[in-house]
């Protein structure tokens, strides 16, 4: 069942020559609607407004009239008010409150403007299935004065309603909730929904028409007005949305007695016409409304801002809030879409549903909000209004709209995060973590423990690999890593009371992992790559450089962790180690990588001399020699005798002795020492 609801907004009485023209008649509005009980039987229902400053009482009964063309039938019957087929007393009728009108009782002699519900309902029998019967009514008595409907003094009112028992046989029209009358403030936003409740899932399109008098003639307007243009608006003439019926407007002067007759038209799901019922309403266009005004209230709690302010408990999943005026319970969509709420944190609030209000004469002065979730962060809560899923605004009883916003505050809730600070590789072999956790309200018998998480994707498959159960220990070393091929992401999650509603994860970071490629175009360059590192803002970047196990060197600093980069190696014989690192500025976290190790030899040194003067291997020659410099040269005889000795050595040995005399052909032992190099020995043999 789909619901459109009728706004009336309704405001200050009329005086002087508009309220004399208002007493010299009775009828105010007249609507007609009808419940089906089979496809020939119907209960058809008037209603008319009487209004109260008319001496004149209601009938004691009414004639309605039904026609179908396409058949060539009619008919007629009578409707009593009650058994006895009397006129009711005045008084006898259900009073209507109109809100901002401070009037509370059908009384003539009392100032104001008041109106009487009087009901006619009776069942009426179809005499064949005919898709045009047209069910009709029209007053005894006249319209109420007013400034669009030309002799409106002198006109009655009639209503029609269509009834199709061929395509929907035994179908209930729509029925109105409110009634046909409504106050608009000359200069307020107004959101009128001429809506009504279907009962069978069929769709209604509602349309402004011409107003009609006895016989159901068309009644002609002044000509400063029309069916479209029934008052004076900012942005005229009205249109009514076809699928809600809604007209949004903002009156302007001069202040009239208004006509608005509403058409709403019923279709079944094939798109056939199989109903419409009619309503002729009275509209008042005030330009003397009382001042009012449209807030939240607020309680004790003191606001951080200018807006008023209430305290709530920390987990509460209902807010309730309070106006300093009515609201029109018309106005209010349950469903919660008349509401933003937004928390501390700046995340938009889902709101379930609003409770359905207590309402007195459709006015309450409170709101409970459910929400989907609790309220769990400290700080200020804000909510205000909106246009809602049924295109009305929350308004007040004069027709103006609430346009305020309500702090509630929160300060009790548990608070607890967890921020992974830092993901760091430990000489080439393990993974250290660290973290910090910031908590509020906290008590220790809360904290469960720390689960750590790793993963070879930043973004998921993380798997649980240690705990920590203390909530003072915030670090982790993970040993079962492979660092040198692959980097790791990580995320902690803090084990809470499940009671608080709580499980703070940190955000992921992962490890920095270096590559080293050999490159293709020059043997003494390796291009080094490195995965990024998000533990902190623009991370710069070291690359450091250990010789032969001894301590790290700054070799350059890039802040750039995706081009490659260029190391030349170094000619000298050493074992190497490369390694990325960043620093934290502000902290001062350190997070290093892998390393990348690689080894450069001594160059050969020949293990045979032919000192015969053909200049061919005459000597003993060390490659690269001018790297090493200087170099000491000993050699040794099979004895262990030293032979030879230099210790400036410019490869000009040719195997002679201390003298400058040769040595006998045979094998010796050398031994060379490098400077800024491993010593080098080994056997070298004198063949001339």
């Amino acid at each position: 069942m789909r619901i459109h609801v009728l706004v009336l907004v309704l405001s200050a009485l009329f005086y002087g020559a508009c309220m004399q023209s208002v007493n010299a008649n009775h009828i105010a509005a007249v609507n007609i609607t009808y419940v089906g009980i089979d496809t020939f039987s119907y209960v058809i229902t008037i209603r008319i407004y009487r209004d109260c400053s008319n001496l004149n009482p209601a009938p004691g009964f009414i004639t309605i009239n039904y026609a179908s063309s396409s058949c060539g039938l009619a008919g007629s019957d009578t409707i009593n008010y009650d058994v006895s087929g009397a006129s009711p007393s005045i008084g006898d009728g259900a009073f209507i409150q109109l809100p901002c009108l401070g009037v509370d009782t059908c009384d003539p002699a009392l100032s104001g403007y008041g109106v009487e519900e009087y009901i006619y309902s009776s069942v009426i029998t179809l005499l064949d299935t005919c898709n045009d019967w047209i069910i009709s009514y029209e007053t005894g008595g006249l319209r109420n004065a007013n400034d669009v409907l030309l002799n409106s003094t002198s006109q009655k009112i009639y209503v029609e309603a269509l009834i199709n028992n061929v395509d929907a046989p035994g179908n209930n029209s729509p029925s109105f909730i409110k009634p046909p009358l409504a106050v608009f403030c000359v200069n307020r936003d107004f959101f009128f929904n001429q809506g009504a409740i279907e009962s069978d899932g069929d769709s209604l399109a509602y349309s402004l028409v011409q107003a009609q008098g006895g016989g159901g003639a068309i009644l002609p307007y002044d000509t400063s007005y029309t069916a479209q243009y029934p008052f004076n608006a900012v942005d005229s003439p009205l249109t009514m949305e076809p699928g809600s019926g809604v007209i949004s407007f903002t009156p302007d002067t001069p202040a009239v007695v208004s006509v608005m007759s509403v058409l709403i038209e019923e279709y079944n799901s094939a798109g056939v016409l199989i109903g419409s019922i009619k309503n002729d309403m009275q509209v008042l266009i005030n330009d003397s409304c009382t001042s009012d005004t449209l807030n939240f209230l607020g309680d004790t709690t003191t606001p951080t801002g200018v807006h008023p302010a209430i305290s709530a408990q920390c987990l509460d999943l209902s807010i309730t809030i309070h106006f300093d005026n009515p609201i029109q319970c018309e106005t209010i969509s349950l469903d919660g879409s008349d509401l933003v709420i937004v928390a501390p944190n700046g995340d938009t609030v889902d709101v379930n549903l609003i409770v359905p209000p207590i309402c007195s004469a459709g006015l309450t002065d409170s709101l409970v909000i459910i929400l989907a979730d609790s309220m769990r962060f400290n700080g200020s809560y804000l909510i205000w209004d909106v246009i809602g899923s049924d295109f009305i605004p929350i308004l007040s009883e004069c027709g103006l709209r609430l346009n305020d916003t309500l702090e509630v505050r929160l300060s009790n809730c548990v608070k607890a995060t967890v921020d992974l600070l830092n993901v760091t590789v430990v000489n080439n072999t393990s993974i250290d973590l660290i973290w910090s956790k910031y908590t509020e309200n906290f008590q220790d018998v809360y904290f469960y423990r720390y689960d750590v998480y790793r993963s070879l994707n930043p973004g998921f498959g993380y798997d649980s690999i240690g705990t920590t159960l203390d909530i003072d220990d915030t670090t982790f070393t993970d040993l079962a890593v492979t660092v040198v091929d692959t980097p790791y992401n990580y995320l902690v999650k803090m084990r809470l009371d499940p009671n608080l509603q709580l499980a703070p994860l940190s955000d992921t970071i992962q490890s920095i992992h270096l590559n080293g490629i050999q490159s293709q175009t020059d043997t003494g360059i390796i291009d080094l790559l490195w995965t990024n590192y998000w533990g902190w803002d623009a991370a710069i970047y070291e690359l450091l450089e250990s010789i032969d196990l001894g301590p790290w060197e700054l070799v350059d600093v890039s802040p750039d962790p995706v081009s490659t980069y260029a190391y030349n190696k170094s000619l000298l014989a050493h074992s190497y180690r490369l390694m990325i690192r960043s620093i934290e500025s502000i902290s001062e976290l350190v997070t290093e990588s892998n390393w990348i190790e690689f080894v450069i030899p001594v160059k050969i040194v020949p293990n045979i001399i032919t000192p015969n003067g053909d200049g061919v291997n005459d000597f003993f020659f060390v490659s690269e020699q001018l790297l090493y410099e200087p170099i000491h040269l000993i050699v040794f005889n099979r004895w262990g005798g030293k032979v030879f000795e230099d210790t400036d050595y410019e490869n000009k040995w040719d195997g002679d002795n201390f003298g400058g005399k040769p040595l006998s052909d045979g094998t010796y032992y050398y031994l060379l020492k490098f400077t800024g190099a491993d010593d080098r020995a080994g056997f070298i043999t004198i063949l001339r």
